[in-house]
């Protein structure tokens, strides 16, 4: 008797796969949280399911998260802290009109000249709203962490010397990193530059319980 095993597959709509505005993983992982929405379902999954779903490191499913956080269709919120694991999961939606606009055709530059400027704008407030956060207990990857605050190679392995593992909890990072941006006025040059616009990117990702 042949075993009748149920195949599962994504399905990707092609106005999706087409677009040149986001990576192949990215394309991947939306289509992938609408086929629950299709099904009339949430997806609620922790970070390590979904890298294990999608072959990818843990800190690799936080940055893809993080980029995709950035447009109006992607919604991603955080629910069940786990602090014995420093795990959370998400509650991931998608919102099917907003990603319909963002996938049309770009219009020409006479048409987009006049209102280029007002959407530039609202794109940076956005950014603003949708940096991760993270809890004190929460393990965090030090290069991951500098790069998305815009720190080049160089300091970011400066910075990392400072720690036995570039895997640490988030609070130790706050501690020294928060040290570091106190007492840089007074001693410059003992450790890396942090700016006034760095240092207010980093508190929006403390999370304020």
């Amino acid at each position: 008797m042949k075993k009748n095993n149920k195949q599962n597959f994504v399905q990707v709509n092609y106005n999706l796969l087409a677009t040149t505005k986001l990576n192949s993983t990215q394309k991947l992982f939306i289509s992938y949280i609408i086929g629950w929405q299709r099904n009339k379902l949430f997806c609620k999954e922790t970070n390590n399911n979904l890298a294990l779903k999608f072959g990818m490191k843990y800190g690799g499913i936080r940055s893809l998260l993080s980029s995709l956080n950035k447009f109006d269709f992607f919604k991603s919120e955080s629910f069940d802290y786990d602090k014995t694991t420093s795990t959370s999961g998400h509650q991931i939606t998608v919102d099917i009109g907003k990603l319909g606009e963002f996938l049309s055709p770009e219009k020409t530059s006479q048409e987009t000249d006049s209102k280029e400027p007002e959407r530039i704008e609202d794109v940076s407030q956005d950014n603003s709203k949708t940096t991760m956060q993270y809890h004190d207990d929460e393990i965090i990857n030090i290069e991951e962490v500098m790069t998305i605050l815009d720190f080049n190679i160089d300091d970011i392995n400066s910075f990392r010397n400072l720690f036995s593992s570039n895997n640490v909890k988030f609070g130790e990072f706050q501690y020294t990193f928060s040290g570091r941006y106190g007492v840089q006025k007074y001693m410059p040059d003992d450790g890396i530059a942090i700016s006034s616009e760095q240092y207010e990117k980093f508190l929006e990702m403390c999370f304020e319980d």
